[in-house]
């Protein structure tokens, strides 16, 4: 058995793919990505595919990009990660900071929203489209 078909093997046996047909997918070959550059993934085979979704939005520059690579890794050597939960780092506040430059005018409520959008947003937007409200969590008018 080749890598890619023990990789599709092991994929299935072992994980559930969200957004995605479970049953088609147990039925087809999926594509296994290796790697990424620029705005290309490839697979385990060598093909190339245009990354037209920028990985779920996530990577907005394309893949293997020198300058964030370096940038990510110089944090990676100091924090991953830290919860805003009574916390701050200077990473957050020296980018709070430089936003608030560029756009004096925003308030406290503004800011907050910012920094929380990233775990927010999906759910946010569901629950205005689904209410019609464009306020979450306060009285109907």
């Amino acid at each position: 058995m080749d890598r890619t078909e023990s990789l599709r093997r092991r994929d299935k046996a072992a994980i559930w793919h969200p957004f995605t047909q479970m049953a088609d997918w147990e039925k087809d070959d999926p594509i296994v990505i290796e790697r990424g550059d620029g705005n290309y993934l490839y697979d385990t085979d060598g093909n190339r595919y245009f990354d037209g979704v920028s990985s779920l939005w996530v990577n907005l520059f394309g893949h293997r990009r020198k300058e964030i690579d370096a940038a990510v890794r110089a944090q990676l050597d100091l924090l991953a990660h830290s919860t805003f939960l009574g916390l701050s780092h200077p990473p957050a506040i020296e980018l709070a900071e430089k936003l608030l430059a560029a756009a004096p005018a925003a308030t406290l409520s503004t800011r907050l929203r910012f920094f929380c959008w990233p775990a927010t947003s999906p759910s946010s937007m569901r629950c205005r489209v689904t209410t019609s409200r464009s306020r979450i969590g306060s009285p109907r008018s």
